[in-house]
């Protein structure tokens, strides 16, 4: 009977042993913080920091930094916030700061002057048509964020203050990507008509002939080109500068022509043609020419002056009607 009872006195410390363990055991893992600390929300809670905190872990400790921002939290101010809510950080590295990063979803620029431009053409007459406009954002307008949350951001213009005659406005938009707080940014700038226009992409030199590699099509404000601006690439492509041409500007017709393939005072091969006959003759150009000009030429053998149809590099026709019996005998060889 005795033995009997120090058989039931043990199990109730054999209990209290058993659930003393099973407690330290719980709270043998050391809380540590977290590497990398990033955050999706609003708020930022004990469990993005550190490991091993148990039921607190969905405790809320700060406020998140915006989308797209990155937050910095003095340690020894985390310290005491961490055991004011019952959990033991005693920072064995001695970090002094933690950095905490929130992705964003970026908006970008041309979705912003895109939101603009649409608001604009609905309440003016004057750039209610055409692709031919672009807005101009003043400043430097810092990156546009909202929360990185799978759903794609969806922009509107919440207010807009516009003057038709200036293309001055002032816009307040608003976005968000799924259920999340939406995000307010403004701004300020004005609409420009533009155009597109070819122009070089290197300094070309006076002579050289224009390459299609050597053009790309750039956009300007209308009002700032001139009205005699080239706008069609292939009114470029394959002429030759008449003056050096500096990279970037507009060009007008009076910046290039047909590429001289002929130079004055060169020698050049003067050929006469008529039906079953052709006579060829050597001669100097008196001027300079492109395909399919008319010049005047000297014929070395008579030492008369004749006009011709550049025809080729350093190559000049003659046709018989133009030129006597006698200028096709002095040629002859």
């Amino acid at each position: 009977m005795i033995e009997m009872k120090k058989q039931c006195g043990l199990f109730p410390l054999t209990l209290a042993l058993a659930i003393l363990a099973g407690a330290i055991g719980a709270h043998a893992q050391q809380v540590t913080l977290r590497e990398n600390i990033r955050v999706s929300g609003d708020i930022v809670r004990i469990g993005d920091l550190f490991e091993n905190t148990g039921d607190a872990a969905g405790i809320a400790i700060y406020r998140a930094p915006a989308p797209g921002k990155t937050g910095v939290v003095n340690a020894g101010r985390l310290v005491y916030a961490a055991r004011r809510q019952g959990v033991r950080w005693t920072n064995p590295y001695q970090v002094r700061e933690i950095t905490i990063t929130r992705p964003g979803q970026l908006i970008a620029q041309s979705e912003i002057t895109d939101a603009i431009v649409e608001r604009i053409r609905r309440i003016s007459d004057a750039y209610s048509s055409g692709d031919g406009f672009n807005v101009i954002l003043e400043g430097d307008p810092e990156p546009f964020f909202v929360a990185a949350n799978g759903s794609l951001a969806r922009i509107e213009v919440l207010h807009l203050n516009f003057d038709p005659r200036s293309g001055r406005f002032a816009a307040t938009l608003s976005a968000r990507a799924g259920n999340a707080k939406p995000r307010r940014r403004s701004y300020q700038g004005r609409i420009v008509e533009v155009v597109e226009i070819p122009v070089l992409v290197r300094r070309i030199d006076r002579g050289d002939i224009i390459a299609a590699s050597d053009v790309v099509m750039r956009t300007y404000e209308k009002r700032r080109v001139n009205r005699r601006a080239i706008i069609d690439r292939a009114d470029i492509v394959g002429l030759s500068a008449r003056r050096p041409l500096r990279a970037l500007m507009p060009l007008t017709s009076s910046d290039v022509e047909r590429p001289r393939i002929v130079q004055r005072n060169s020698l050049i091969t003067i050929s006469y043609d008529r039906p079953g006959l052709t006579v060829s003759g050597q001669g100097r150009a008196l001027s300079d020419g492109s395909m399919g000009d008319v010049i005047s030429v000297l014929n070395l053998r008579s030492n008369r002056r004749i006009q011709g149809t550049v025809t080729a590099k350093n190559m000049v026709a003659v046709t018989v009607s133009s030129a006597r019996r006698t200028k096709i005998s002095a040629v002859r060889n």
